[in-house]
């Protein structure tokens, strides 16, 4: 799940998001590299979606290093682009800001 995160999710849709430049020398071609960074972050998202539908943390009832990596992804979703989080994922999330240590290093980075 962290190499997914990671390596698939930021790497390959998040920097077409932020990046296009990265992919495509052409300034036509940059909105289409933004919909597929979105289509890879979307297919991920599901995924996580499905994984979370019967169980709180990826791994199942305790939080992981995995959970942590699905955050800051979840994050870049809902604060950053204001999209909506699948419903098992936005409820992972939730759970995630609600713990007390994360919401102090959100607080201490003024992310709160």
């Amino acid at each position: 799940a962290v190499d997914y995160v990671c390596a698939t999710l930021h790497m390959q849709g998040f920097a077409r998001i932020y990046k296009p430049e990265g992919f495509t020398p052409n300034e036509a071609d940059k909105e289409a590299v933004k919909a597929r960074g979105q289509e890879i972050v979307g297919k991920g998202l599901a995924w996580f979606d499905g994984v979370l539908a019967s169980k709180p943390y990826l791994g199942g009832a305790q939080m992981s290093i995995a959970d942590a990596a699905l955050f800051y992804l979840e994050f870049w979703v809902a604060e950053r682009l204001k999209q909506t989080l699948p419903a098992h994922v936005s409820a992972h999330y939730a759970r995630m800001k609600a713990r007390p240590a994360v919401a102090k290093a959100l607080a201490d980075e003024g992310l709160a």
